[in-house]
């Protein structure tokens, strides 16, 4: 079976206080998604540079990098990807609560 062309690599990234939540994603010309790997690291410099090797090893470059931003606990994250030649396309700063979700993203 042939591979489907990919067309965008996306880089989810959700962050908190405490850590922060990754996602990997591939998206194919025909629309399909496969996720490549997800994680969990701490909001800390060596959190933020376990990301920063765990992303170097899937090497998925060029990547689509949205974040979810809550408050300042993002700040740190962002600069380090922009040090890292990542160009960080969407932010989502104090999202909506969660039942609002769907709709803010498109789902419905």
């Amino acid at each position: 079976m042939k591979e489907e062309t990919i067309v965008k690599t996306v880089f989810g990234i959700d962050v908190s206080k405490g850590k922060f939540d990754v996602c990997l994603m591939t998206l194919t010309i025909s629309q399909s998604t496969k996720i490549k790997g997800t994680r969990a690291f701490e909001n800390t410099a060596r959190g933020i540079s376990e990301c920063l090797d765990w992303l170097a090893k899937k090497g998925a470059l060029p990547l689509h990098v949205l974040m979810e931003a809550t408050g300042s606990y993002y700040e740190r994250l962002a600069y380090k990807l922009y040090q890292a030649d990542y160009t960080l396309q969407n932010f989502v700063n104090n999202p909506p609560r969660r039942r609002d979700k769907p709709t803010v993203i498109g789902c419905v």
